[in-house]
């Protein structure tokens, strides 16, 4: 749902050239926004742990940035390179924000934090607000567990109204942008 946000607000903030609202845009947009988590498969395949490497290299500033200026040197259209990978750095680093607000529970808990600044930093960078529960996803069970269920609902509760507010800014934009023929 961030990944979604991220796009409807790049389309609403530039209605005249644009990043077209359709299912490859929103594929392309969601894929960079959970682009952190490859470091599961990274584990899986070279430590046979999923976990292994979990919430390291790949949830930090630099990897944003790295990841970021790649893809917007392969999708660099409508807006050029660097305006695309600034769009595509923040919709990755998106991931690590709603990581920073992720705890055990909802509320003013400290959240357990992200080496966002490594490797020139290495301590966690924790919100002072747990935003989001947790998902759990050590076992099969975990993640199809109830909890899971619930912590999705709970993003989506955070996150609709958001995108509610982010698709009327974008018809507004597209309403203003209309060509009418000039008066005789």
């Amino acid at each position: 749902m961030c990944g979604v946000s991220c796009l409807l607000g790049v389309i609403a903030a530039s209605p005249g050239r644009s990043i077209p609202l359709n299912f490859r845009s929103a594929a392309l947009f969601m894929v960079l926004a959970n682009l952190p988590d490859i470091d599961f498969l990274a584990g899986y395949l070279w430590a046979s742990n999923p976990h292994a490497f979990h919430q390291r290299a790949t949830h930090t500033l630099a990897f944003a940035v790295l990841a970021g200026l790649l893809a917007g040197i392969v999708w660099r259209r409508p807006f050029g390179l660097w305006p695309t990978s600034a769009v595509f750095i923040a919709t990755i680093l998106s991931h690590d924000v709603v990581d920073m607000f992720t705890g055990p529970a909802p509320g003013f808990n400290l959240s357990p934090g992200l080496a966002l600044l490594w490797p020139l930093y290495t301590e966690a960078i924790s919100a002072p607000l747990t935003i989001f529960p947790g998902i759990l996803h050590s076992t099969l069970e975990d993640l199809i567990s109830r909890h899971n269920v619930m912590a999705i609902m709970h993003e989506g509760v955070v996150f609709m109204p958001i995108i509610a507010l982010l698709y009327v800014w974008r018809a507004k934009g597209l309403r203003n942008r209309r060509v009418y023929p000039p008066r005789r």
